[in-house]
């Protein structure tokens, strides 16, 4: 599906774009079956080592790591963000719709960027003393605040994907439109690198709650971040990126 001239202008004017249903249940199921395979495999090891008493098996996709992290909370890290890819997340980085949205924004040569991210994404840890988690808040970033300065000049499309529901309760998305216009803000590293509030470009924050079949497009200089999750359930999502295969990536 190639996008209008309309949803083309508005991406370029506010830095994003949000599309539902785009992807049929069928297109990601099997992403959601190679996700549940790699959690039944990590649960399996945990409770063979006796970090665990349950393996929860009959616990849906958006509860069972929630389940088993109040239990064991090192599960987050080790499903997210980055180590649950497969062969079928491949597949999906190769989906024709999400190709045509693509060569509206940024032409016939497509590469898909080395940065891509599974996340499941489980209550937020509110305690000062509790450890910070990969899955945890995201704070108020750009993506190209995270990536060499020879990419700051592409245009880096992050295609964001929802396999659970994404709304204010399981930490949706947050974006200030237009704020790709204001230029790369300076970034600070603590948990992970962020903008503080005070250096954040005018304009009001927006949430973007989302079901599954919907994909975001935004821009890599667009200012995101995402709302506290408080919810028992898990957000699940990807994170596939990419650019005109001419241009560099700005990956190390």
């Amino acid at each position: 599906m190639q996008l209008s001239e309309s949803q083309k202008i508005q991406f370029c004017d506010e830095g994003y774009l949000q599309l539902d249903d785009v992807l049929t249940s069928e297109e990601l199921k099997p992403v959601i079956w190679e996700c549940e395979g790699v959690v039944d495999r990590r649960a399996r090891e945990l409770h063979a080592d006796g970090r665990i008493h349950s393996l929860y098996e009959r616990e849906p996709f958006d509860r069972r790591v929630a389940c088993l992290a109040a239990e064991e909370w090192s599960i987050v890290d080790d499903l997210g963000p980055v180590s649950n890819k497969g062969p079928a997340t491949f597949h999906l980085m190769r989906n024709p719709k999400i190709l045509d949205c693509l060569e509206s924004l940024i032409g016939s040569e497509i590469l898909c960027h080395p940065t891509q991210v599974v996340r499941p994404r489980v209550r937020d840890n509110f305690g000062p003393k509790e450890p910070w988690r990969t899955t945890d808040r995201v704070p108020w970033h750009q993506d190209a605040g995270v990536l060499r300065p020879d990419g700051d000049n592409t245009l880096l499309v992050t295609v964001w994907i929802p396999l659970t529901e994404s709304n204010a309760e399981t930490g949706c998305l947050l974006v200030i439109p237009g704020s790709h216009k204001h230029g790369l803000r300076r970034h600070e590293w603590t948990n992970t690198a962020g903008i503080r509030v005070e250096e954040l470009p005018p304009g009001n924050p927006k949430q973007l709650p989302i079901m599954p079949g919907g994909i975001i497009l935004f821009s890599n200089v667009v200012c995101h971040a995402s709302l506290p999750h408080t919810s028992e359930r898990v957000r699940w999502s990807l994170d596939f990126r990419y650019h005109d295969s001419a241009k560099p990536s700005g990956h190390p």
